[in-house]
């Protein structure tokens, strides 16, 4: 029985570190994020696209516009970005500041024909508005050919 017993450690360890390796290739951050009490990357974006452009929209009250970046690299938009928030209570003898920095990061691939340059962004009410234009495609002529 006292086989058993290194055996079935080196099992379960090893399948600890599998489990571990799992979890840190789906979700690296989530560890950190739960016990700072947020959680990052909770932007919710709304994407639609037409012939002529392709529109993000994200819903961010409080958010400072010099608290956010907006970058493109690689054929992807990304946000990034943070809102600070501080709380004052005041008792009898003492005040208490609460300070909290939610942070925020979130992706979004382009499309192929994407006018990378005239990407423009607004940020009015709360709403975050991201337009891109597309390049549009040439028009096509129709050439006859005459047969002698």
């Amino acid at each position: 029985m006292t086989e058993l017993i290194p055996w079935i450690h080196d099992e379960i360890n090893r399948m600890r570190r599998d489990m571990d390796y799992l979890l840190s290739r789906c979700w690296p951050d989530l560890g950190a994020d739960l016990l700072m009490g947020g959680f990052s990357g909770g932007l919710s974006l709304e994407v639609f696209q037409t012939e002529d452009a392709m529109t993000i929209k994200a819903v961010m009250p409080g958010v400072d516009p010099e608290d956010l970046e907006i970058s493109v690299r690689d054929e992807k938009l990304t946000i990034k970005g943070c809102k600070k928030e501080t709380s004052v209570q005041e008792g009898g003898f003492y005040q208490r500041v609460e300070k909290k920095l939610r942070s925020f990061c979130r992706s979004v691939p382009l499309p192929s024909r994407a006018r990378i340059g005239e990407i423009r962004a607004m940020l009015h009410g709360g709403i975050l508005t991201i337009v891109v234009p597309k390049w549009k495609p040439r028009e096509t002529r129709l050439i006859k050919i005459e047969v002698d």
